[in-house]
């Protein structure tokens, strides 16, 4: 009786289709906060380090606050006049 595999290549198709059907329900979109939406974060470990590097435009460094609590980074600021 010979047994049968399922097919690696349909699983990573319907993986695909998955991830594509995700990507593109809104649900990573830009969502709503404290006033305005979510900045794209790049986040990585450097030794020991956790590095958070965003852009918020228009934002100048000094307007920022950024808080870490425990696993929380808060990261807020706002244009200045």
């Amino acid at each position: 009786m010979a047994t049968s595999y399922p097919d690696p290549f349909h699983a990573l198709f319907q993986f695909q289709q998955a991830l594509d059907a995700f990507r593109t329900s809104g649900w990573l979109g830009s969502g709503p906060s404290g006033s305005g939406a979510y900045p794209p974060l790049n986040v990585f470990r450097k030794g020991d380090d956790i590095v958070v590097i965003t852009e918020v435009p228009g934002i100048r460094k000094a307007d920022l606050e950024i808080q870490v609590k425990g696993n929380t980074i808060r990261i807020a600021g706002g244009k200045t006049v």
